[in-house]
């Protein structure tokens, strides 16, 4: 079944990047793109066959000697779909209403940069819950297993602990 999943979701991972790629250079030959998003739909480009490149890498990992992804791997791959959704989402706003003024210093917009950076950073650790199947454990609340900090939170050294470890992952999320 899983055979399905991933040949579909490459199938429309090169579909997506076929429908940006064409009408980007046909725009591009029309000079009908304004030039400050040029550069823009250019890394967008790139960063969607860097997504794909990761994808493969993430895929691989479970072929040899697991039969699941590296949490890591699928973490850099969510990291970098969220990355390019956020970038075509600016793009795109940006083509409609056209160049908007940046204001940084005001407090919404730390606020906001704030909000989003602790969103991504969630997105991430849930990531790893769901390659370390996590949920699966410690499923109590507010406490995890009858204790505050579950009793199996370290593993042997820091990044096995923040990666591999079930309850950590679970915990850390």
């Amino acid at each position: 079944g899983i055979y399905w999943w991933e040949w579909s979701h490459r199938f429309l991972g090169r579909l997506v990047g076929l429908v940006f790629a064409v009408p980007f250079a046909v725009f591009l030959i029309r000079k009908d793109i304004p030039r400050r998003l040029i550069w823009r739909c250019f890394a967008l480009l790139g960063l969607g066959g860097l997504q794909g490149l990761v994808g493969w890498w993430m895929v691989s990992s479970g072929l040899s000697e697991r039969v699941s992804v590296a949490p890591e791997r699928l973490m850099i791959h969510l990291s970098l779909a969220l990355m390019l959704f956020a970038g075509l989402l600016w793009c795109g706003f940006e083509a409609l209403a056209g160049q908007g003024r940046l204001d940084a210093k005001g407090p919404w917009a730390r606020g906001g940069l704030g909000l989003t950076c602790l969103i991504f950073l969630q997105s991430m650790l849930g990531a790893l819950v769901a390659a370390n199947d996590a949920g699966k454990v410690n499923n109590d609340w507010p406490l995890m297993n009858g204790t505050l900090v579950p009793s199996n939170y370290a593993a042997d050294g820091l990044w096995p602990t923040l990666a591999h470890s079930v309850a950590a992952v679970q915990f850390n999320h």
